[in-house]
Order: C-alpha cells, then sequence, then structure tokens
C-alpha cells in the first residue's frame, strides 16, 4: 500500500490544524535563527570597525568606555589627556604616526571630531588636509551637503525649543568641503574639522605657537557672546567666519594657514584632546607603546583586546539563547506532537478500517511519522525563508540605531541549526506513530 496516498487524504481532512501546526513551526524556528544569526553579525561589523585603530590613547578610567567613545563614537565624558602625551609621541621613534580625537560639540545628532589629516587619511582614503581652519569635511550619512555653513553645537543637543538651542550654540561657522566615502562604520555620521578649531571656538587659542596670540582672538567666549548684538556677530567673528572677503582669506594663505594645520612641534602650546589615535610601527612597538602609556596619568588601548573581552560575554549570551531556542522549539514541537496525537486518537475507526483491509502496524506506523514529519520540513523551509526577511529587517532597525552597517545573512551554521531542530521533530514525530503502532487490532475493532 502507498502511504502517500494516505498523507493526501489526511492533508485534505485536516487542513487547517497542518496549517496552524506549519506556523507555528516556522515563526518559532525563523525567530531562532534570526537572533543568531544577527549576533554573529554584530560581532563581525563591530570587528570592522575597532579594526581600524591600532592602538588608542586616553585617561585612566573604563576601557570599554575609552573603545566606545572613541571607535563608536558614543560620545560619552572622558576625561583628557595630558598635553605632554603630545610631546613624547612626537618623539617616539615607534609611531608611524598619530592623531587627536577631540569630542565635545555636535551638529544636528552628529559628533563633531577634532582631528588632523592622518586620521582622515587611515578612516576614509582622504589623502587632503583641511584647506583651512574654518573646514569641514562630513560622513555619507551627515545631512550637509559640500559648501554649506553650519554652527556647531555644544554636546549633542537636538532641541526644538529655540531659545536653549541658541544657548548651546557656538557662533561660529564652518564651511562643507566635501563629502567623504561611506566605511560602514560608525565615522559615517561624523563631522570632521581641523583640531585646532575645536580648541578655538572655546577660546583656547589655535595650538600653535606663532599663532597663539591670534587664536585667541578667533576663540569664541561664550559669554562674551551674549553680551554682543546680533548685528555685530559678523565683526565679532571677522578672520574665523566665512562672511569674511577674500582678501581675509588671501591674508590667511599668506601666514601659511593650511602648512602648518595638524602640524605641531615641541615649542607649540599643545592643548588638551580626549584621546590620541595611534598607529605604531611593528606590533612590537604597539605592545612596548601600550606598556609606556599605560600610568596613573594614561592608559594604552588595543581596541580589539577590548572586543574580545565583549565578544565573550556575547559568545555566552549566544550560548544561552541558542538554548532557549531549541527549548522553545522542542516545547512547540511537544505540543503539537501531542495535539496530533490526541486528534488521531478520536480517529481509531479510520485506523481499524485500514486494519481490517490489510494494512499492516508498520505501514501506520511510517505513514503517521511521514505526516508529521512533512508538515516540520515544510514548516522548516518556510521558517528558513521568514528568517531571512527577519534578519534584513532586524539589521536595518539596528544599523539605525548603532550608527554603523551590520549586514546579517543566513549561512551554513544557520541551516545546520534549523537541521538539527528537524532531526529532533524526526524523532519527536514517533510518538504519534508509536501510539497508532502500539494499539492492537482488537482494542481497533471494539471502536468500530
Amino acid at each position: 500500500m502507498n502511504p502517500w496516498m494516505l498523507l493526501k487524504a489526511w492533508y485534505r481532512q485536516y487542513t487547517w490544524p497542518c496549517v496552524i501546526f506549519i506556523a507555528l513551526f516556522s515563526v518559532a524556528l525563523s525567530l531562532g535563527v534570526a537572533l543568531l544569526s544577527q549576533e554573529r553579525a554584530i560581532k563581525q561589523s563591530s570587528a570592522n570597525v575597532s579594526d581600524q585603530f591600532d592602538l588608542i590613547i586616553g585617561a585612566p578610567g573604563s576601557k570599554i568606555d575609552l573603545v566606545l567613545d572613541i571607535a563608536f563614537l558614543q560620545t560619552g565624558f572622558l576625561e583628557t589627556v595630558p598635553t605632554h602625551v603630545w610631546h613624547d609621541l612626537l618623539d617616539d621613534e615607534r609611531v608611524k604616526w598619530f592623531a587627536p580625537v577631540v569630542l565635545g560639540d555636535g551638529y544636528a545628532g552628529s559628533p563633531i571630531i577634532g582631528t588632523t589629516q592622518p586620521l582622515l587619511a587611515s578612516i576614509y582614503g582622504e589623502t587632503e588636509n583641511f584647506p583651512n581652519i574654518h573646514s569641514a569635511f562630513v560622513g555619507a550619512n551627515v545631512e550637509l551637503k559640500a559648501g554649506q555653513i553650519f554652527q556647531p553645537q555644544h554636546g549633542m543637543l537636538e532641541s526644538s525649543d529655540e531659545d536653549e538651542a541658541e544657548e548651546h550654540t557656538h557662533h561660529v561657522d564652518y564651511q562643507v568641503v566635501r563629502k567623504l566615502p561611506i566605511t560602514g562604520t560608525p565615522w559615517d555620521n561624523a563631522i570632521l574639522v581641523p583640531v585646532e578649531a575645536t580648541w578655538a571656538v572655546h577660546g583656547l587659542g589655535d595650538g600653535h605657537a606663532e599663532d597663539e596670540h591670534e587664536g585667541h582672538e578667533h576663540g569664541v567666549h561664550e559669554g562674551h557672546e551674549h553680551e554682543k548684538h546680533e548685528g555685530h556677530e559678523h565683526e565679532e567673528h571677522k578672520g574665523y567666519g566665512y562672511e569674511e572677503h577674500e582678501e581675509h582669506d588671501h591674508e590667511r594663505e599668506g601666514h601659511n594657514e593650511v602648512e602648518h594645520l595638524g602640524t605641531f612641534d615641541e615649542h607649540d602650546p599643545l592643548k588638551p584632546v580626549s584621546a590620541f589615535i595611534v598607529k605604531p610601527i611593528t606590533i612590537a612597538s604597539a605592545y612596548g607603546l601600550r606598556s609606556d602609556f599605560s600610568n596613573n596619568e594614561t592608559q594604552g588601548v588595543f581596541p580589539a583586546e577590548v572586543m574580545v573581552t565583549l565578544y565573550a560575554l556575547m559568545g555566552d549570551a549566544r550560548a544561552l539563547m541558542s538554548q532557549i531556542t531549541l527549548i522553545c522549539e522542542a516545547l512547540v514541537m511537544l505540543s503539537l506532537v501531542f495535539g496530533i496525537a490526541a486528534l488521531f486518537a478520536l480517529f481509531k475507526r479510520e485506523f481499524a478500517i485500514l486494519r481490517t483491509i490489510g494494512a499492516t502496524r508498520s505501514y501506520l506506523l511510517l505513514s503517521v511519522w511521514m505526516f508529521v514529519f512533512s508538515l516540520m520540513a515544510v514548516g522548516l523551509l518556510v521558517g528558513m525563508v521568514l528568517a531571512t526577511l527577519e534578519v534584513q529587517w532586524i539589521s536595518y532597525m539596528l544599523s539605525n540605531k548603532v550608527q554603523f552597517n551590520i549586514e546579517a545573512t543566513l549561512g551554513g551554521k544557520d541551516w545546520l541549526f534549523a537541521l538539527a531542530v528537524l532531526l529532533v521533530g524526526s524523532v519527536l514525530a514517533l510518538l504519534p506513530a508509536l501510539f497508532v503502532y502500539r494499539v492492537s487490532n482488537e482494542k481497533l475493532m471494539q471502536s468500530i
């Protein structure tokens, strides 16, 4: 006897129970697979971000906070690094290049990063330096276009209250030079300006010995600004804003402003920074620098090591998540298997007729098992399709939330996980089949 004929009849007879079974199984499976796939994607994407930074030197404190604030631009609160570290790095032959990072200001939700050209080259492949102290390079996700002028705000304020926004705004103009290429990291949401500009905005000068006096003139003292009338703003910020005439731009060029932007020596009155990003010459140099700058004034951190610690925690969470997913799947399968067993118990008369016309116990065992297993197999295929859609949606939501690109796709491990679930299901599918198999022919005949 052909078991497929019997299965076809059951599919027609139990259409809605079959649909419900497949739906429950596929949804439970897809959620489990999507979560596990997303965890792997987050790990890979965050590793791509941290790999761009060999060594970060910052003030003592939490290593995790330092990496998150600098590499992932979470814009937390960091203590400044002592200025003598500048001179230490300038004189250190183990350093291939280093770049300061100054945090604190923002615009429309994007952090403004004060830095130098080596960081532009490292992250974005940008070979040109800032053309002047008032220029800005913006990441691919920043809603500013080349040529636009904007004024920075203290912190990451995004307020609909005009008075509050005005109070936190530095009345200094930056002009966008160009959009930077996409990196798929949080730095796509950053606005990069010369480190000298971030100092001058806060009235600290520009960090160059020959221009220290001029830098204080360009620096903006917020309390002093609020005492001025709006009609005098252009005059007050003359030499710093973009409303100047072209002859003033030529005067600045005559002072070799571009040549010394981001270039410092031991004679410059250097200012505080949030951290330094350092590119060592060799691996041995990297470990030596980390050791030398790990003291009571600074700490040297390998972002990759910090991420390994976080990955270990994520690995524990992933193992727990996998177990919870398997338990949930098992509970779903058990409830549905027992539901089918109870359903078949109501139809002993059909089995008695089959036995009367010559169906053996083995035939019924095989037919019932194939029926339950086929439902699980269809549920697996539907579940993997759902998982593909779910990981794309979750990746999109997470990418917008954490401000870096997360691309999750189903891989071989996900299919192995689904097949492992199906294997467990194939064993559980024997339960209703054994129920039918163990019922004697005499009891089946009594039910007629």
